[in-house]
C-alpha cells in the first residue's frame, strides 16, 4: 500500500468513515479532506466491511455445492455389461454376478466348515474347469489345490502373535502361454472364505466372482501374455492371513511371482480404492495409473492405513514381508455398515460395482504380465511415488523424489511472496507498528486453530459424557452442524473481534490489507507444515503443498501484473486458485468420512468416537477454510453470519442431546447401521497344578464394539458384571479372546452367569512329557485336541524365560504383560481334517523344583455351522433389539498350570 509521508500534527489513518480519507491531527480535530494525496488505484479501503454479508453465505453454498458433487462423483459407476450385449476381450459384469449369486447362497464359509472347505471349493474347481474347457489353444490353464500346513509371528499392533494353520486350502490356477515359457508371474489374490454369520459377498466374495471372470477373458483372446498371470483364490484370510502365507511359504509356484494385486473389502460395493502399494517398484503404479479406465487411489490412504487407523489387515502384508514381493493393495470400501455382518450379501453391491472392478482389474493385469519390468522388478524398485486420484476421473502421480524437489520450490516462492506481501502491506508503518501487526496477522489465524480445536475437543466430550454419541452415525450429515460449523465460528470470530475492536492497535491498517496480512500468514503456516513433513518423509505433503504452491502462482502473476493494490484482483486470484486444492479436500473428505463413520461401530467400548470422528472433520475443515475464515472482517454484517453458524451448532446439538431424532443406529434393511456385538457362550474350567480341577462356571462373554454396546447390554441384562477384576488374576481375563485384537477391550467388556452350554468336542490338553535339556532348561511337550479353532495363551512363572518353542525359530516379545509377566499368545486353526496339535515349549528356570513354571490356558471357539447354538442362548439373543446384530457362538476356556 502506497502511503504519502505524515504531514506535521498528523498520526494515524482514520478509516472509519466511509468516502474520503481524513487525517487526525495530534489535537484531536480533523484536518481539511486530503483525497487529492492519493490516487485512485492506491487509496485505502474503509473499515466498515466491502462486500455484502449474502457473499459469505454465497461462498458456504459453492463449499456445499462442491461437496454433493464429489459425492456424485464417489457414487458415480460403469454402466454394467450384460451377456447379450458381450463383445470379445470385455469383462462381463453379469457373469461377475452369478458367480457371487453361487457362491454367497452357501451361506457363511467359516475356515474348516463344509461350506468353506467342500461347497466354496468344489464350486471354484468347476467355474474354472468351465473356463478351461472354453479356452483357446495358445492358452495353457493348470489348476492345483493346495492345503499347506505352518506356522509364523503375525506382527500386529499392538501386539504381535503366532499364527498355526493345518490343512486348510488354497485353489489355485496358473494362466500361461502354450507356446512360450516365462519364470515370471503376476499373482492374481482373493479370498473365498467369510467371518461367522455373514454371506461374505463384498469381503470377498465380489472379489473371486471379479477373478473367475477376468480369467475367462484372458483365457479367450487371441494373443496370449509375455508372462504368466497366477489366480489364487485364497481359502484362509479371516483366519487371519493364513492361506496367504501357505501359498507365499511354500506353493511351487511361489518363486515365479514377481508382482502381485490384492483384492480385498472394507465395505460393501463403491469403487475399490488402491490403498498400498510397494514397498518400492514405482513402475506397478503407473502401470495402474495409465491402464486402469477408473483409476481411483490415494497415498493418502496408504499412510493413514499403515499408521494403523484402520483396525484390520490384509494379505498385502504377508505377501510383502514373508514373500518379500511388491504389489498394490484395492478395496471396496462404501457401505461399511455391512461389513462382516449378516446383511454382507450381494443385494447391497451394485452391478456398477462388478463392472468398475472388473475393468480396472483386467486392464491392470493386461498391462503387467505384458511388462518387461516383470522380469526384473529389481531393476526398477528404488522409491516410492506420490499418487492420487482427481474425483475418479484421472490420475496424478510422481516420485517421491520430485514430490520433494517440487515441495522445496513452493517453500521458497512461499517465502518470497509472503515477504513481499508483508512489505507491500506494512508501506507507511514504522518498524514498531509493523512488527505489531506482523504479531496479530500472526496470532489471530493461528489462536483461531487452536480455539476451534478446543471446542470440537470440548464438544465430543460433552456428546460422550450426556451418552449420546454417534448421532451422526446414520446421519453422516449432522457432522456439519455439530463440528464444521463450531470451527467456522471460532476461525472467523478473531479476526472478525479483533476488526471490531482494534485491540491495541486502532486503525493502522484498512481492513482489505488486515485480511491480505491475515491470509498471507495462513499461507505461512501451511509453508512450514509442508516443510515438517516433507523432512518426516510423508507422502503426504502434497496435499499441503496444494495450499501453499497455488496462492503462491496466483501471488506472482498479481504481483506481476502490478495489480496488487487492487483489492478485488487480489481477492479473486486468491479465491480462484483455492479452487482445485478445495475441490481436493472435499473429495477426501466423502473418501474419509464413507470409511470411518462405519469403523467407529467396531473401534471398541474404550473409545470416544467423538473425538475420532471430531478430529478428523476439524483437520478436513481447517484445511478446506484456512484462507476463507479470515475474510470474515471484508464482509457487513460479518458477526450475524457467525450468529447463524452457532445456532445451527446448538441446535444439532439439542436436538442429540435431548432428542431421539439422532439415534445412532437403524435396522432398515435398505440402508441398515447395525450396533455391533459379539456373544460367547462359554464354559470356563480351572485346573490345579497335577490336574485336579478346582473351579468351574458358565456364562455369556459379552463383547461390545462400540461406545453404545455396553449401556445396551446392561439395560437388557442389569445382571452383567464388568470383567475388569478378573484380568487382575485370570490369565487372558479367565476369556476366550478368538483374536489378539480382543486383548485391548478384554476388560471392558461383559459377562453373564448362565447355565453351561454343551459342547460335543471340548477342548483338552495332554502333557505328553517333561524333561531338563540342562541343568537349567525344562522342555514341555503338549497334545491339543478341540475344534477348529484354537487358541493358547501362556505365561511363564517369575524367574522363568521363556527360549524357545515348536511353532517357529523366533519368540514374540511376550506382550501385553500380567502381572508384570510377559505373555504369548498362539492362534490355531485348520481345515477338515481333523487331528490333534502337538507342540513344546523350551523354558529356564532358576530351580528345577516341582514348583510350577507355567501358566497355560486353552480356548477352543465353535464358530462353524456344525457347532450349534443352545436353545437358552438363543432365547438370550432374541432379546437384542433388532438393529443389534450379535454374532455369536459356543467357545471354551480352560486354564493349567504346570
Amino acid at each position: 500500500m502506497w502511503v504519502p509521508a505524515f504531514k506535521e500534527g498528523c498520526e494515524l489513518w482514520d478509516c472509519t468513515k466511509t468516502g474520503n480519507i481524513r487525517l487526525r491531527s495530534r489535537f484531536g480535530e480533523s484536518t481539511d479532506e486530503r483525497t487529492e494525496f492519493f490516487p485512485e488505484s492506491t487509496r485505502p479501503f474503509h473499515q466498515n466491511g466491502t462486500y455484502p454479508w449474502y457473499s459469505a453465505v454465497l461462498i458456504l453454498v459453492i463449499g456445499v455445492i462442491l461437496f454433493l458433487g464429489c459425492t456424485m462423483l464417489n457414487n458415480q459407476l460403469p454402466k454394467p455389461v450384460y451377456i447379450k450385449d458381450a463383445k470379445q476381450g470385455m469383462f462381463v459384469a453379469e457373469n461377475a454376478i452369478h458367480h457371487l449369486q453361487h457362491l454367497t447362497s452357501m451361506g457363511p464359509r467359516v475356515v474348516g466348515s463344509y461350506e468353506n472347505e467342500i461347497f466354496a471349493v468344489d464350486f471354484l474347481k468347476r467355474e474354472i474347469g468351465f473356463i478351461m474347457q472354453r479356452a483357446k489353444p495358445q492358452h495353457l490353464l493348470t489348476l492345483d489345490l493346495q492345503k499347506p500346513t505352518g506356522c509364523y509371528i503375525l506382527a500386529f499392533r499392538p501386539y504381535g502373535f503366532v499364527n498355526c494353520y493345518e490343512n486348510i486350502q488354497n485353489v489355485v490356477v496358473k494362466l500361461s502361454s502354450a507356446g512360450n515359457w516365462s519364470s515370471s508371474a503376476v499373482m492374481f489374490n482373493c479370498h473365498f472364505d467369510s467371518v461367522p454369520t455373514s454371506p461374505g459377498a463384498s469381503d470377498d466374495g465380489i472379489n473371486c466372482a471379479v477373478m473367475l471372470e477376468v480369467l475367462r477373458v484372458l483365457s479367450q483372446t487371441d494373443v496370449p501374455l509375455k508372462h504368466n498371470v497366477i489366480f489364487l483364490f485364497n481359502g484362509a484370510e479371516e483366519n487371519p492371513l493364513q492361506g496367504a502365507h501357505g501359498f507365499i511359504s511354500q506353493h511351487q509356484w511361489a518363486s515365479e511371482v514377481k508382482a502381485f494385486i490384492n483384492l480385498e473389502a472394507a465395505g460393501s460395493g463403491g469403487k475399490e480404492i488402491l490403498f498400498q502399494t510397494g514397498p518400492k517398484n514405482p513402475w506397478l503404479l503407473k502401470m495402474y495409473a495409465d491402464s486402469a479406465p477408473h483409476p481411483h487411489g490415494t497415498v493418502v490412504g496408504e499412510e493413514i492405513f499403515q499408521s494403523g487407523l484402520v483396525p484390520s489387515d490384509t494379505d498385502f502384508r504377508v505377501f510383502r514381508d514373508f514373500g518379500n514381493i511388491s504389489g498394490l493393495d484395492f478395496a471396496h470400501k462404501s457401505n461399511g455398515y455391512v461389513y462382516h455382518t449378516v446383511f454382507d450379501s450381494i443385494f447391497y453391491i451394485p452391478e456398477g460395482t462388478f463392472q468398475h472392478t472388473g475393468d480396472n482389474m483386467l486392464a491392470l493385469v493386461k498391462k503387467i504380465a505384458s511388462s518387461s519390468e516383470l522380469t526384473n522388478p529389481g531393476q526398477a524398485s528404488d522409491g516410492r511415488v506420490v499418487y492420487t486420484d482427481v474425483g475418479g476421473l484421472f490420475m496424478v502421480y510422481y516420485s517421491e523424489f520430485t514430490g520433494t524437489i517440487i515441495n522445496m520450490i513452493a517453500f521458497i516462492l512461499s517465502l518470497y511472496t509472503t515477504v513481499y506481501n508483508i512489505m507491500f502491506v506494512g508501506k507507511g508503518l514504522n518498524r514498531k507498528q509493523l512488527l505489531k501487526q506482523i504479531l496479530l496477522a500472526a496470532l489471530v489465524p493461528f489462536l483461531g486453530w487452536i480455539l476451534s480445536g478446543c471446542a470440537v475437543a470440548a464438544i465430543a466430550s460433552l456428546l460422550d459424557a450426556c451418552g449420546k454419541s454417534m448421532s451422526w452415525y446414520s446421519s453422516p450429515y449432522i457432522i456439519f452442524f455439530i463440528y464444521y460449523c463450531p470451527v467456522l465460528v471460532c476461525c472467523m470470530f478473531l479476526p472478525l473481534i479483533v476488526n471490531e475492536a482494534r485491540i491495541g492497535f486502532k486503525n493502522l491498517l484498512a481492513c482489505e490489507h488486515q485480511a491480505q496480512l491475515y491470509c498471507t500468514f495462513v499461507q505461512l503456516i501451511w509453508t512450514f507444515l509442508m516443510l515438517l513433513s516433507t523432512m518426516f518423509e510423508l507422502r503426504l505433503s502434497f496435499l499441503l503443498m496444494l495450499f501453499v504452491l497455488f496462492p503462491t502462482v496466483a501471488n506472482l502473476v498479481v504481483m506481476m501484473s502490478k495489480n496488487h493494490q487492487r483489492m478485488s484482483v487480489w481477492l479473486m486470484s486468491l479465491i480462484g486458485s483455492l479452487a482445485f486444492p478445495t475441490f481436493l479436500v472435499l473429495w477426501y473428505t466423502v473418501l474419509v468420512f464413507e470409511l470411518f463413520i462405519p469403523i467407529t461401530g467396531r473401534i471398541g467400548p474404550d473409545k470416544n468416537p467423538e473425538i475420532f470422528i471430531g478430529g478428523i472433520s476439524f483437520l478436513m475443515c481447517i484445511q478446506a477454510t484456512s484462507y476463507l475464515t479470515p475474510l470474515i472482517v471484508l464482509v457487513k454484517k460479518g458477526g450475524t453470519f457467525l450468529g447463524v453458524l452457532l445456532a445451527l451448532n446448538l441446535a444439532a446439538l439439542l436436538a442429540a442431546i435431548a432428542t431421539p431424532s439422532l439415534f445412532p443406529y437403524s435396522a432398515n434393511v435398505l440402508s441398515p447401521t447395525t450396533q455391533r456385538i459379539y456373544a460367547f457362550h462359554t464354559e470356563r474350567v480351572f485346573y490345579e497344578k497335577g490336574g485336579q480341577e478346582l473351579k468351574r462356571d458358565a456364562g455369556y462373554w459379552m463383547v461390545p464394539m462400540d461406545r453404545h454396546g455396553p449401556e445396551t447390554i446392561k439395560t437388557l441384562f442389569p445382571e452383567a458384571q464388568t470383567t475388569e477384576n478378573d484380568c487382575k488374576d485370570k490369565l487372558l481375563c479367565g476369556l476366550p479372546a478368538f483374536t489378539v485384537r480382543l486383548l485391548q477391550i478384554c476388560k471392558h467388556t461383559l459377562w453373564i452367569p448362565s447355565p453351561a452350554p454343551v459342547i460335543h468336542n471340548p477342548t483338552k490338553l495332554e502333557l505328553l512329557s517333561a524333561k531338563s535339556l540342562s541343568k537349567s532348561v525344562r522342555r514341555l511337550t503338549f497334545n491339543a485336541t478341540g475344534p477348529d479353532h484354537m487358541q493358547l495363551h501362556i505365561s511363564p512363572k517369575p524367574g522363568v524365560k521363556l527360549l524357545g518353542w515348536s511353532f517357529c525359530q523366533d519368540v514374540t516379545s511376550g506382550e501385553p504383560n500380567w502381572n508384570d509377566r510377559p505373555t504369548y499368545f498362539i492362534h490355531y486353526g485348520r481345515g477338515l481334517d481333523s487331528s490333534s496339535w502337538q507342540f513344546w515349549f523350551d523354558l529356564e528356570v532358576q530351580s528345577l523344583s516341582n514348583d510350577t513354571i507355567l501358566d497355560l490356558a486353552l480356548s477352543g471357539q465353535y464358530m462353524t455351522s456344525g457347532h450349534q447354538i443352545s436353545p437358552i442362548f438363543r432365547d438370550m439373543l432374541s432379546k437384542f433389539p433388532d438393529y443389534a446384530k450379535v454374532v455369536a457362538w459356543t467357545s471354551s476356556y480352560k486354564h493349567w498350570q504346570f
